[in-house]
């Protein structure tokens, strides 16, 4: 039995646009109870308006792949807990991630979001009895007719005719095609394995180990834990004794 390479990705994965994974209140809590801090520990302001607290992450890049690795994983784990036992516990079944993940963005988000990419080990045996598994689900021709139906604004590369589907030997699919006959499986198996998986992705991530905070004095931009380090040293140059509490930030 011979083992094939194929690239695939996911439709399920939700991206980094306003999304479970980035969005534009991600760090809102903890920027407000760090500002709540701030605004104590800097009582020689008087504006607190002046003080401001963010988060930004240090390498953005690392954290997406992080993340798409994160999700690729899980996302080939919930295929073989969705198959029936007599197909993964076949002498042919094979499907291992082989590689690193790729993280492609759009230049702009107004049609598509992030996807993620990864090869694949597996054979034409695995993929064929994926194939006629899922094709022969109860709202398999449905589920074709809803997401690959071409209207205004979507043109879809993919059939919506079950029959073609059956009929095209797998050896004959292409990459996008076996993408989406995984994502059918899942989502056929049950509606909410999308939602299910970014948010199992969103819970073994951790954000903070990419992100640090930023404050703003007056405007003007600083390291949070650098700046609070250097007003504690200028107050204890003058005043040489304990402060009397300690600052505890995220």
């Amino acid at each position: 039995m011979e083992n094939i390479i194929i690239n695939i990705s996911s439709d399920l994965f939700d991206g980094f646009y306003e999304s479970i994974h980035c969005n534009s209140d991600e760090f809102i809590d903890v920027e407000m109870e760090d500002k709540d801090i701030l605004d104590n520990f800097l009582f020689f302001i008087n504006n607190k308006n002046d003080i401001e607290v963010e988060y930004e992450y240090d390498n953005w890049d690392e954290y997406k792949n992080h993340v798409c690795e994160i999700f690729i994983e899980l996302y080939i784990e919930k295929i073989i807990d969705e198959l029936p036992y007599n197909i993964t516990e076949s002498d042919d079944f094979k499907l291992d991630i082989v590689g690193e993940v790729d993280v492609v963005s759009p230049k702009y988000y107004n049609y598509a979001t992030d996807k993620c990419y990864v090869d694949i080990k597996t054979n034409y045996e695995t993929l064929n009895m994926i194939k006629k598994y899922t094709l022969s689900q109860s709202g398999a021709k449905e589920y074709l007719t809803k997401y690959y139906t071409s209207k205004d604004g979507f043109i879809s590369f993919i059939s919506n005719d079950i029959m073609e589907w059956k009929d095209k030997d797998i050896q004959k699919y292409e990459e996008n095609e076996i993408s989406a006959l995984l994502d059918m499986l899942l989502l056929l198996s049950n509606q909410e394995n999308g939602n299910d998986l970014n948010e199992e992705t969103y819970y073994s991530t951790d954000k903070y180990s990419y992100a640090y905070p930023v404050c703003y004095i007056k405007g003007k931009k600083y390291n949070l834990y650098s700046y609070v380090d250097n007003v504690i040293r200028k107050i204890k140059s003058k005043y040489p004794m304990s402060l009397g509490f300690d600052i505890y930030l995220y």
